[in-house]
């Protein structure tokens, strides 16, 4: 039998309970063994722990009963970094946006009104319809667009457009589409493989863009001015320097200080020839315009070895000419012997 120490009166008298064969006993002999807890004290125990924590747990539900938590449940799904990245869709470089700051603008764009439809502003963004413009105010290290009524749009490369679902997301109050469907923001869209894609934004004003693969739309990530500068490349790049706008003279130095395009004639009778080496290969064998240092259209610059102007206007030889690859640009012109030209030049692969 066992018995629960009740109380102890004494040095020599004990209670217990259940009674000993009877309300009293003297003389027994018993066995003392511990008992683990005490019930009051193990409720009291009980109680101030699920007053403490009851609620939390019960706002917890179910997650207690999984090894590795799941997304749904507030976990990430995976026991390691790698496949937690892969399971909450995030990771680097994920914006299919390029320059997203709009802080981009080899063509020198103002806000001034545009001249044409489709006319590229900034970097690899056009403003869809002629006569509207896209200006923009300073916002940390890039600018908050004020988005034309008729569109501001980029058109994204098949190349990178693996397929599957992709999500659009943005700062900002304006509608977008993609492709010609409204989307809202942080929602989700289907795109096919290969296929080009269109997003536009009218109205309103807008920062910080991005699409990127995947059902969820995660911060916005910023990439270096050098690399963004790098990918709009792949579709426009001028030799002008950066502060001059093409077909202008503004900041326009000699041509060996500012990159344009040097022909040199060895002798009477031969060509001047002259090739540059795109920064950034072109996703296409690009459209070229080029002009000579006073801003002329389809003109050179006559001058000297030394950089020096001659005159400028050069049209006299009708076999003149400036072409290109999607890695390089050339140029010849026939004249004297040991005549120097230059040219400054844009070549745009734009979608």
């Amino acid at each position: 039998r066992q018995y629960e120490l009740s109380n102890v009166a004494s040095d020599t008298v004990i209670s217990i309970n259940p009674p000993y064969l009877g309300a009293t006993a003297s003389g027994a002999t018993y066995a003392v063994m511990p008992v683990q807890g005490y019930p009051k004290g193990l409720v009291d125990q009980v109680r101030e722990w699920v007053n403490s924590y009851g609620p939390k747990m019960a706002a917890l539900g179910t997650t207690g009963n999984y090894d590795i938590l799941p997304l749904n449940k507030g976990g990430t799904g995976a026991a390691d970094v790698a496949g937690a990245r892969a399971a909450l869709q995030v990771g680097p470089r994920r914006n299919l946006i390029f320059n997203p700051l709009f802080n981009v603008n080899q063509r020198r764009y103002g806000g001034e009104a545009t001249t044409s439809a489709n006319q590229y502003v900034y970097d690899r963004w056009r403003v869809v319809v002629s006569g509207q413009t896209a200006g923009g105010q300073a916002n940390k290290n890039g600018f908050t667009i004020v988005v034309p009524a008729g569109g501001l749009e980029q058109v994204v490369e098949g190349s990178f457009i693996s397929g599957g679902d992709y999500t659009l997301s943005w700062s900002g109050a304006t509608a977008a589409t993609i492709n010609g469907s409204a989307v809202a923001n942080g929602a989700q869209v289907t795109l096919t493989a290969g296929a080009n894609v269109t997003i536009r934004f009218s109205g309103g004003y807008m920062f910080y863009p991005k699409l990127e693969m995947g059902s969820i739309a995660t911060g916005y990530e910023d990439r270096s001015y050098g690399e963004e500068l790098i990918l709009c490349q792949r579709y426009y790049e001028k030799s002008y320097p950066f502060d001059a706008k093409p077909g202008t003279i503004s900041g326009v130095a000699s041509p060996n200080a500012s990159n344009g395009m040097t022909f040199s004639c060895s002798g009477t009778g031969t060509r001047a020839m002259g090739r540059t080496k795109f920064s950034v290969e072109k996703r296409a064998v690009p459209s070229v315009r080029y002009w000579d240092q006073a801003g002329n259209p389809s003109s050179f610059s006559a001058g000297n070895f030394d950089g020096t102007i001659q005159t400028n206007g050069f049209t006299g030889d009708s076999f003149r000419t400036v072409q290109a690859s999607s890695s390089y640009i050339w140029g010849h012109c026939a004249r004297n012997a040991g005549d120097t030209f230059f040219c400054h030049w844009e070549a745009s692969a734009e979608l």
